[in-house]
């Protein structure tokens, strides 16, 4: 595994290089995992996934990142209250066919069934 491994591309070595100098952990963890080199200077033509170049680009984007979450966050539940809040159509109750409430045998409860609340109340009435 450590043959296979040992030769990290550019980009995995900038990032590397990146998450050491941010963290809090001691760099002696990650020194095993790129050798003897730690710090590794950035190279213009690696790509790396459209990260920032700097740690300040990477810590701008996380909090512009955080605006933009705190923003649509609130708009986007207040619209669906809006719109939850708005005259809708109601459909009409299904028939009572015959067949729906056989009973065979009593419930220990009683004849509702068990999360029929209007039964329960009518019953709590009587």
């Amino acid at each position: 595994f450590r043959r296979s491994s040992a030769r990290l591309t550019d980009c995995a070595l900038a990032k590397l290089s990146l998450i050491m100098r941010v963290s809090r952990f001691p760099v002696s963890r990650f020194t095993s995992l790129v050798g003897s080199t730690v710090q590794v200077p950035w190279r213009g033509s690696a790509r790396c996934m459209s990260s920032g170049h700097s740690v300040e680009q990477e810590i701008a984007e996380c909090n512009k990142w955080r605006t933009v979450s705190l923003i649509a966050a609130p708009a986007c539940l207040a619209l669906s209250a809006y719109f939850m809040a708005q005259p809708h159509e109601h459909f009409e109750e299904p028939p009572e066919y015959s067949y729906l409430r056989v009973r065979n045998k009593e419930f220990p409860w009683g004849d509702c069934a068990l999360f029929d609340t209007k039964c329960w109340k009518a019953k709590t009435e009587e």
